[in-house]
């Protein structure tokens, strides 16, 4: 073989080896580790990679996807903030690597755009790719498995650079509902189902220099230093989080204070990174609060994914993780969009002290719940899910606290969910619970008050010619005893439906 050719072979070689690794085994690593991400004896694992818009990946194994859209630039001096963006973006995954550890199976993917506009890094386009509805990525979400993603940009006003995000969150195939106990009916089970508002948030701009992200990307760069094992006695090796390819990595083993991590990159070092004890002392969510909310949704998440899977003891830890995350979070609201974000906070807590495992809600409990309920519609006077929310679980902590007040909360119950079908008249989940309060009524409502009038009965009717709205009242449990159940029956008989 001649120099020429052998020079020429090995240049070749080289190729193939470099497109070897990075199409067919990187990938294969990537969808193997992917599936790997589960809880596994009460420890969380999670794992986080850079992709692009049109080539994501899917932690199949992973019950809530954290995806960080790379943050655009000001037309003026689009290069020098998409930079910024880009930096902001991996300090963002980076950070989560940190201040999830324990509270469930998560994937951390960063998108990176690099100024691309296409309709193909539209946040539409990439949740449609999460769920599988659109080519291309890497695994697809699971049923009942959730995913977040945050985007953002940078804008001026005046000589001021301000930063505007928002967040998204979808769980596939998957309404998001919460049951609430009626304590109407003695030794039965009586409840409602009722929409969770759906989480699309933008949080209040944010003044932003290019010297406290540096100061932040120190602050971070700083920690970031890997070692063969957990000990501060051991050789440490500088991890630098920010190059070209951006953190990708995968989550192995979790001690006290320490993980293990392997890298996707041949040029980042795998071993074990101490973890930070105060993860706000970093000073990246004084730059972004949003974190602290997008934290305490994945934490929500994650506990209703898990649900009778979690003990009462983890359900609790996790209860307790997101209570304070949401106080961190309403500490530093700054204006009316954060106040948005905490009416999701509250509607979010409300489900999780609904759902926690016990012997039953107190009175204490269940007034606890009506009154976060409604500080959550205040916040979101809008929804009329959190509003249909507050008004079922006020009717809850009246029927709780006093039974025989009974006619007097099912007659205000039926008009604050009239009130709400009347702003938002497609939504079977207040007809269903309408229907639901009237069939208690004809057997609970023992005042004189001629509530069945005829404008009433053809409502009822009217609702229960849908279909859905009768697939929704099959699923909600009412009296057991076939005495009280035979009127609505012959009722049911003589309308016609």
């Amino acid at each position: 073989m001649s120099p020429r050719q052998a020079t020429l072979f090995h240049r070749h070689k080289d190729i193939f080896i470099v497109r070897l690794v990075r199409f067919v085994l990187l990938p294969l690593f990537i969808l193997f580790a992917g599936n790997a991400i589960s809880h596994n004896a009460g420890t969380a694992l999670a794992g986080g990679i850079t992709r692009s818009c049109d080539s994501l990946i899917v932690f199949e194994g992973a019950n809530v996807n954290n995806y960080i859209k790379q943050f655009s630039g000001v037309t003026d001096s689009r290069s020098s903030f998409d930079e910024a963006g880009k930096m902001l973006a991996l300090l963002v995954q980076l950070d989560g690597l940190y201040s999830q550890i324990g509270y469930g199976s998560l994937g951390y993917v960063y998108i990176k755009t690099d100024g691309d506009d296409s309709p193909s890094c539209s946040n539409k386009q990439i949740l449609e790719r999460i769920k599988g509805e659109r080519c291309c990525s890497s695994g697809k979400l699971q049923d009942g498995k959730a995913a977040l993603l945050l985007s953002g940009h940078f804008q001026r006003v005046k000589d001021r650079i301000y930063l505007l995000t928002s967040v998204e969150f979808l769980r596939k195939e998957m309404e998001e509902t919460v049951s609430v106990p009626s304590f109407a009916a003695e030794n039965t089970q009586t409840s409602f189902i009722t929409q969770m508002p759906r989480v699309t948030v933008s949080f209040t701009p944010r003044k932003f220099t290019r010297q406290q992200l540096d100061q932040v990307a120190n602050d971070y760069s700083d920690i970031m230093y890997v070692r063969r094992k957990p000990s501060l006695d051991e050789q440490p090796f500088k991890l630098e989080p920010f190059d070209v390819d951006g953190f990708s990595y995968y989550i192995e083993e979790v001690k006290t204070d320490w993980i293990k991590i392997r890298s996707y990159g041949y040029r980042l070092p795998s071993g074990w990174v101490k973890v930070p004890h105060d993860i706000g002392g970093l000073g990246l969510r004084e730059l972004l609060p949003e974190l602290y909310f997008m934290d305490a949704t994945a934490v929500y998440l994650q506990t209703r994914i898990a649900g009778p899977a979690l003990s009462p003891k983890r359900y609790n830890r996790h209860l307790k993780k997101f209570e304070s995350l949401m106080k961190k979070f309403a500490e530093r609201i700054q204006g009316t969009g954060d106040r948005r974000a905490l009416g999701f906070l509250k509607s979010m807590y409300a489900a999780l002290l609904l759902e926690r495992p016990g012997p039953g809600l107190t009175k204490k409990e269940i007034k606890q719940i009506s009154t976060v309920a409604a500080e959550a519609a205040d916040l979101l006077p809008t929804s009329s899910q959190a509003r249909s929310l507050a008004a079922l679980t006020r009717f809850a902590s009246m029927s709780r606290t006093d039974v025989s007040s009974f006619p007097v909360s099912a007659s205000t119950l039926e008009k604050d969910l009239l009130q709400v079908l009347s702003a938002d008249p497609a939504n079977i989940y207040v007809k269903s619970n309408l229907e639901q309060l009237w069939r208690l009524r004809t057997v609970k409502d023992t005042s004189k008050s001629n509530w069945q009038n005829k404008k009433l009965t053809a409502l009822r009717a009217r609702f229960l010619g849908d279909a859905k709205v009768r697939k929704l009242i099959r699923k909600q449990p009412f009296l057991k005893d076939k005495r009280i159940q035979q009127p609505v029956e012959k009722k049911k008989l003589k309308d016609g439906i």
